[in-house]
């Protein structure tokens, strides 16, 4: 008989013409080919295919977007990745984004990220020196 593969190799697939309405949470990966309404919240990687459609607020560890996508990304570990003929319209939260030529991005980029340590420096006297002082 043969075995499960390990959650970790997992993944789950949304097929063209599948419309889901509701949370999605899990440990793998999750392919979007269809449409999706609701958060999503995984431990893995999300693709969102060509045709593929998600009206959600997304939480997962890397973000590959090439079909259209509508709310809040945030990639906890990884690159968020906006393709050719994508379309992305929300805020994004990344350590890496990449937006290649001839996708769309329309949002807010929250971007963390070190400062090399003469910039960091820089940054924090110039906010000294411009917040208000007390008397």
């Amino acid at each position: 008989m043969a075995r499960p593969t390990s959650s970790s190799s997992a993944e789950a697939i949304i097929t063209e013409g599948t419309h889901v309405r509701g949370r999605i949470s899990g440990e793998g990966a999750l392919r979007v080919l269809g449409q999706v309404e609701g958060d999503v919240v995984l431990r893995g990687d999300l693709h969102v295919g060509v045709g593929g459609s998600l009206k959600s607020n997304i939480d997962a560890s890397s973000i590959t977007i090439d079909g259209d996508v509508e709310g809040t990304v945030t990639a906890t570990s990884g690159t968020i990745t906006v393709g050719v003929g994508a379309r992305l319209l929300g805020d994004v939260h990344a350590a890496r984004f990449q937006l290649e030529e001839g996708g769309e991005f329309t949002g807010n980029l929250a971007h963390d990220f070190d400062l090399p340590t003469e910039l960091s420096e820089l940054a924090s006297s110039s906010k000294s020196s411009t917040s208000p002082r007390r008397r």
